[in-house]
């Protein structure tokens, strides 16, 4: 008897059987050990769908090889439950928790992974938009259109919180009324909706909630904000909106996004608007949820985009060139990446305006008025409400802020960075303003501004003057470093102080500036009696100017001190007159501290001639302003 066990499997024997062929005996041995399972399965493959497109809860077949009879299906990466699993075959229902729109299916099946594309959602191949708001489909519902035109004709005609997906913007075209009738995209909290691969023809299309959100502006009134808050703005907006100051505002639960989509004026329209609130009487209201632009385009100066959000407003690689825009965020941030933003509509003097409360982040983008101003701000919204703590980032993009006809009298072409509480960096920008550029504390609070390596360009033919400088405070620490600042008007680089305590420094560093032949190089100014000024300037150059120096500080007898600490500068022009050397406002021994040694006046060598060069006003006392020693041209 064989001391071994039996076993269903053959085992060669080569002790005889030798007329059996090496190539035969190789072949039993295959199939023998494919019948014991000592060869690998055979691996899933070929998966398709039944098809491209099902709503959630309706049911998908996946067929392919080698399904086995068990594993994992998600749809949009959430799991989807199996009613049967077969080697070829799997049924599954859309489970309703599934993203709407374009999504994958994952078939997980013996350590394989395979996918296939579907839409969850309902196909619109044809139609109105009248007929597809009569459809009542359930609230968030993403519609695959068709391709061709869907218009409406009907005044104030809703879409209750749909998405819509076209076949691309040179296939398919959601057009709304004429101007003045408007058509509501509604957008609740809860629901993150998609306008998507599409022309939007515009009269005045609104995304709003239902019902709508009161903005700050109304935090003066208690019970008419409370009637007005939806659930679709921030839990705390109201208090928020209501309280100073305020260090946190959370977002609504909601989100609406454009993707690929091409904005135009319906035909034969005078203009067309695309805006986040109703309308633009009585009470202001807004969307309270997130919205996002992404590879949106719009090239029409008869567009005008009003976007006021409760969450935040984030736009990306996208080309927005209209007559105007008004953007921001009623309790979030602002941010713009990779994308163009123009303004051409001449009559429209807020050219431009980006405004976010919670913050703004511009990085790598370019932003264009003609005939108009520009408004870039963190921390408040022009509609009212508290200010917030809010971060301030504005990196590698350009700025053009034009007057087209200075003579017209109506001072259009100003840039203005308005910054709130926080930390703000703005570096590696060129900006170019035909009135002037200011960098504004536009709320009380303590703040630290980094304004380095920028190119900047203020003035234009037919312009008297043009200013660039910091105003406003208090400010904590503000330092303006490695800067190119060229006037060709009249110009000066203007400093309007207020910092706390001694530890607010403001310090001018290694900049070049050129004038156009006339103005003043350095200018500040004490920004009220209660505002310590503390002022460095080190290591610039100035060519192109009247004068060097113009020092003001307030008339007030007990005004807070006056430091400046201005060493190490060139003032590379003709300085023979008073008051070429300074111009000094109010400057008593007790309360002024003025250190102006070691600079390069002009082709001066001796400093008694300098300090002649000096006018005093005010209540300003002789030898207030120490030149001595001069560094020799």
């Amino acid at each position: 008897m064989s001391p071994f066990p039996s076993s269903p499997c053959p085992r060669p024997r080569t002790s005889y059987h030798r007329s059996v062929g090496a190539t035969a005996l190789a072949a039993l041995l295959v199939l023998a050990l494919a019948a014991c399972g000592g060869g690998p399965a055979p691996a899933p493959s070929g998966l398709t769908a039944s098809t491209d497109i099902a709503a959630s809860g309706a049911t998908v077949t996946f067929t392919g090889a080698n399904l086995g009879t068990g594993g994992t299906v998600t749809i949009g990466g959430v799991p989807a439950t199996a009613s049967s699993w077969t080697p070829d075959s799997i049924t599954v229902t859309v489970p309703t928790g599934a993203p709407q729109g374009p999504q994958q299916a994952e078939v997980t099946t013996g350590g394989v992974t395979q996918s296939v594309p579907l839409f969850v959602g309902v196909d619109f191949p044809a139609g109105t938009l009248e007929q597809l708001a009569a459809l009542a489909l359930p609230r968030g519902t993403a519609v695959r259109l068709g391709a061709g035109r869907f218009a409406a004709a009907t005044p104030e005609l809703a879409l209750d919180n749909l998405s819509l997906y076209g076949r691309g913007a040179a296939a398919t075209t959601v057009a709304g009324p004429a101007w003045p009738d408007p058509l509501y995209l509604n957008a609740d909290a809860g629901y993150d909706l998609v306008l998507a691969d599409l022309t939007l023809e515009t009269g005045f299309t609104a995304i709003t909630a239902t019902p709508l959100v009161a903005p700050g502006s109304l935090a003066t009134d208690p019970d008419l904000s409370a009637a007005l808050l939806s659930a679709t703005g921030p839990a705390d907006l109201l208090t928020a909106l209501q309280a100073t100051p305020v260090t946190t505002l959370a977002a609504a639960d909601g989100s609406y996004e454009l993707r690929d989509v091409n904005i135009t004026p319906v035909p034969g329209a005078p203009g067309g608007i695309l805006a986040t609130l109703p309308g633009f009487s009585g009470v202001p209201e807004f969307y309270g949820g997130d919205l996002r632009l992404r590879g949106v385009t719009a090239a029409n100066n008869d567009l005008v985009l009003y976007g006021g959000v409760g969450g935040d407003l984030d736009i990306a690689a996208s080309r927005l060139q209209v007559g105007g825009a008004m953007l921001m965020s009623m309790g979030g941030t602002v941010a713009v990446d990779a994308s163009t933003l123009s303004a051409g509509l001449e009559t429209m003097s807020e050219g431009l305006m980006l405004t976010g409360m919670r913050g703004i982040e511009l990085t790598g983008s370019d932003f264009s008025v003609k005939d108009g101003d520009l408004v870039v701000a963190s921390g408040y919204t022009p509609l009212g409400g508290s200010y917030l703590a809010a971060d301030f980032t504005v990196t590698d993009s350009t700025f053009s802020v034009t007057d087209e006809d200075p003579a017209d009298a109506d001072d259009l072409g100003e840039l203005t960075l308005g910054l709130g509480r926080g930390t703000a960096t703005v570096t590696g920008n060129i900006f170019k303003a035909d009135r002037g550029m200011r960098v504004e504390a536009i709320v009380p609070g303590s703040l630290a501004v980094t304004f380095a390596d920028n190119t900047v360009t203020a003035g234009k033919a037919g312009i008297a003057s043009a200013w660039f400088g910091l105003v406003g405070g208090p400010m904590q620490v503000s330092e303006l470093d490695g800067n190119t600042i060229t006037f060709l008007s009249e110009g000066v680089v203007g400093f309007e102080i207020g910092a706390v305590g001694p530890s607010g420094v403001t310090s001018f560093t290694n900049n070049t500036v050129t004038g156009s032949g006339s103005g003043t190089a350095l200018t500040v100014q004490q920004g009220s009696a209660d505002m310590a000024v503390y002022f460095e300037a080190t290591g610039n150059t100035f060519t192109g100017f009247a004068n060097a120096l113009h020092l003001a500080a307030d008339s007030a007898v007990d005004r807070e001190p006056f430091t400046a600490r201005i060493n190490d500068n060139v003032f590379d022009f003709v300085i023979d007159a008073a008051p070429k050397t300074a111009t000094l406002d109010n400057m008593t021994v007790a309360l002024s501290d003025l250190d102006a040694t070691r600079n390069v006046w002009g082709t001066n060598t001796d400093a008694a001639t300098v300090a002649g060069y000096v006018t005093a006003l005010g209540t300003t006392e002789a030898g207030v302003l120490e030149v001595a020693p001069l560094t020799l041209p």
